[in-house]
């Protein structure tokens, strides 16, 4: 079983900038990445980040190539909203309301930006992958 934590540690007018702890409560080991999303719109579907609260998060199949991210990671049951994925983004303006995983995360005054995406959703990836699962439970603060 896996379940993952964002904690949202800057929100700001050009976006929202958080930490993932992603664990496995089998083997107890965590895989800790940052995120980048749009501000909170008050959940406009394209240019909000999603609410707070607890969600099931699913593999997409790869079945359907006509997807641009036909094999990402979906947030299921976000109210009002559907098509909310973890996939590449160094910025918020990389993503429509979606999460952008990193390995690293600058936030100041103006910027809020990731570094190293591609990498961080590969070590989702593999660390999901590496346990069977398919499905895991997120839970935004």
């Amino acid at each position: 079983m896996k379940i993952a934590y964002l904690k949202r540690v800057r929100k700001a007018d050009h976006g929202t900038g958080g930490e993932l702890v992603l664990k496995d409560l089998r083997t107890d080991k965590d895989l800790v990445l940052f995120t980048v999303e749009r501000p909170w719109l008050d959940n406009k579907p394209f240019v909000s980040c999603i609410p707070t609260g607890t969600y099931t998060v699913k593999k997409r199949d790869g079945s359907n190539q006509d997807l641009k991210y036909p094999d990402a990671w979906e947030v299921l049951d976000v109210k009002h909203r559907w098509g909310i994925l973890f996939h590449v983004a160094n910025t918020p303006i990389d993503v429509v309301g979606c999460i952008g995983p990193n390995r690293a995360l600058k936030i100041d005054a103006n910027t809020i930006r990731g570094y190293h995406s591609r990498v961080a959703v590969d070590d989702m990836d593999k660390f999901l992958s590496d346990a069977g699962v398919s499905e895991f439970t997120l839970i935004i603060e």
